[in-house]
């Protein structure tokens, strides 16, 4: 009886909170369904593209790649520590482990376009700019994400190093890093690739790349240059995403890679680096003058005005409720291309291959660019950014979602598939008790996200 009745009190709270959600975010089937002819309208009005214009995209494109190649380069550098100390990995130091999570908890609450405007304002217009906006960013990511696979390692070679004496520089680096350096390095081949669509739009604020291009074809409703600039974004992210696909497959799954592969991914890896460096036009002396403006504005932050608090909170839980309707729906359309698009389960290789283009296609489109069309769909409202959030949502949380169906143990397939199963009851009893925790997981920590992209699309 308590259990039926947990269940139901459970239900009913779903419900009334996402009437309360649905309110708030002016979410309406009947306004959906009625000018979503209007969203399509302005997408087929970017074709054909203005391929002549792709020799004017070529620089801006390499700005972009080289920001988000020094951004992820900085990245592995500055999370590394923090990954060391945010772990309980070393039960000497345990008041460290509540202080760092606090403070990676407050990087990743600011948004990165607003790292860009800080940044822009102290270095100045450029892509120098968007470097350590991103890396400050992104760092909090890689941290929170490879920090918490680092509380589940195996802790027999930690506790054999420690029982010797050692100090824990020594215990880190030779029990505790080579265990997570396969994820670490998994973790920011995924940021590298997010950092690429990020970098892509910091021209909003100044911060140089290809996404000026895309601004000024949107500000001269020039649809088909804005199709041609996506196109290119989405064929780089497509490359990115299959070659940082093959080496997460090495390092998480451990399939095994050529030398050719390894030394031709090893050696771009450097040359680009070195490269992006070289490159960029840095001026040390601005950038030590701005790092001091930079400071100087932050300092200038703790000065609460408290007299906005009402209209903050306010305007805050606007936001939390297009996240919370946006990441449902997502939640919902990505759970089947999750399945749809993993090559594990029997599906053709060509249908698996063609559904997989689904979410790369959506993640070529960043938030802001799907919440002007958006807005001109619906009108100006809390409602374009439900849509925004939902569907470029639907293309990160696929993504993820096929990922984790493709990693699941195929020992309870097998024996329910030697007894004669169906595919729907090997599916059922073998195959979602697996995934399931780990799908509302990353629904969970992509509602995290859009709680902080909803505060941006305003």
């Amino acid at each position: 009886m308590k259990r039926v009745l947990f269940w139901l009190g459970l239900i009913v709270g779903l419900i009334a909170l996402y009437i309360w959600a649905g309110i708030g975010a002016e979410f309406s089937f009947e306004e959906l369904f009625q000018k979503s002819h209007r969203f399509f309208g302005l997408v087929a009005r970017m074709w054909p593209p203005k391929w002549e214009i792709l020799n004017q995209l070529w620089s801006p494109l390499l700005d972009t790649i080289r920001i988000a190649i020094l951004g992820t380069f900085l990245v592995a550098l500055l999370s590394l520590p923090l990954i060391m100390l945010s772990a309980r990995v070393d039960p000497r130091y345990p008041l460290l482990y509540y202080p760092v999570r606090f403070f990676m908890g407050i990087i990743r609450s600011i948004p990165d376009l607003l790292y860009a405007v800080l940044f822009v304002a102290a270095l100045g217009i450029g892509p120098v700019a968007g470097i350590p906006a991103l890396a400050i960013f992104s760092a909090g990511i890689i941290a929170k994400m490879t920090s918490e696979s680092t509380d589940n390692i195996d802790r027999g070679p930690l506790e054999a190093i420690d029982a010797t004496g050692a100090r824990r520089l020594v215990v880190v680096v030779f029990a505790v890093i080579p265990q997570i350096l396969p994820l670490f390095l998994s973790y920011t081949l995924y940021v590298f690739e997010i950092n690429v669509r990020i970098a892509a739009v910091l021209a909003y604020v100044g911060a140089g790349g290809i996404g000026q291009s895309l601004i000024s074809a949107l500000n001269w409703f020039d649809y088909p240059a804005v199709a041609t600039v996506l196109i290119v974004i989405f064929v780089i992210v497509f490359g990115i995403d299959y070659v940082s696909g093959r080496f997460r497959e090495s390092l998480v799954e451990g399939k095994e890679l050529s030398w050719l592969w390894k030394g031709t991914f090893a050696v771009v890896a450097v040359a680009g680096i070195v490269t992006a460096a070289a490159t960029l036009k840095f001026d040390v002396q601005r950038i030590v003058e701005g790092f001091g403006y930079f400071g100087a504005m932050l300092r200038s932050m703790f000065f609460v005005d408290w007299t906005q608090w009402a209209v903050g909170v306010a305007k805050m839980t606007e936001s939390i409720h297009i996240a919370l309707i946006g990441t449902t729906i997502s939640m919902l359309l990505a759970f089947p291309l999750g399945f749809l698009c993993a090559g594990n389960l029997g599906f053709p290789k060509w249908l698996t291959y063609a559904f997989r283009q689904i979410p790369n296609a959506i993640r070529t489109f960043p938030e802001i660019i799907l919440a002007i069309f958006f807005i001109a769909t619906y009108g100006p409202g809390a409602f374009p950014g439900v849509m925004a959030l939902a569907i470029h949502s639907v293309g990160m949380l696929s993504r993820l979602n096929y990922e984790i169906v493709e990693t699941i143990d195929r020992g309870p397939l097998e024996a329910l598939s030697s007894i004669g199963a169906g595919r729907a009851v090997r599916f059922r009893f073998a195959v979602l008790p697996q995934v399931l925790p780990e799908f509302i997981a990353m629904a969970i920590y992509r509602f995290e996200i859009n709680v902080r992209a909803a505060t941006t699309l305003g």
